[in-house]
C-alpha cells in the first residue's frame, strides 16, 4: 500500500513488513492505493546478512536454498522470511566479489528505479 507520495517517488509498505521506495511512471497513485511491484531478477544485488540484520528498504531477506552456476552468472533461490521463494541472478563477477553459500542468510536488494508498479 502506498504510504506516502513525494513527487514521482512512492513509499510503499506491504502487510508483511516489506518497505519499498519506487518511482511511479505514468500513474496517478496516491496514499492508500494498493500496488504490486516487480523487479527483474538480474537487477538485484545480494549481500550476506547476519542473523540479527534487518532488511533495508528495497531489500528482501531470506536463506539461500540453491545456487546454480550458469557460466556467466549465478542463479540463487532465497527462501524468504515470507515463506516464498525468490530467484536472483547475479553475474559471476559480482558473485565472486560477494559470495554466499547455501544456508546463508542474505538480502536481495534493488534500486528504486528498478521496481515496476
Amino acid at each position: 500500500m502506498v504510504e506516502n507520495v513525494r513527487g514521482d517517488e512512492l513509499i510503499i509498505n506491504s502487510p508483511r513488513g516489506l518497505s519499498l521506495l519506487a518511482i511511479q511512471r505514468n500513474k496517478e497513485l496516491k496514499r492508500g492505493d494498493f500496488v504490486q511491484a516487480a523487479v527483474r531478477r538480474d537487477k538485484l544485488a545480494v549481500r550476506k546478512l547476519s542473523k540479527t540484520d534487518k532488511p533495508k528498504e528495497n531489500e528482501i531477506a531470506g536463506t539461500i536454498d540453491s545456487l546454480e552456476y550458469q557460466g556467466t552468472y549465478v542463479k540463487m533461490t532465497l527462501s524468504t522470511d515470507f515463506d516464498d521463494d525468490f530467484v536472483v541472478v547475479v553475474s559471476d563477477d559480482k558473485f565472486a566479489n560477494s559470495p554466499v553459500t547455501i544456508g546463508n542468510r542474505a538480502g536481495a536488494r534493488f534500486t528504486q528505479g528498478e521496481a515496476f508498479l
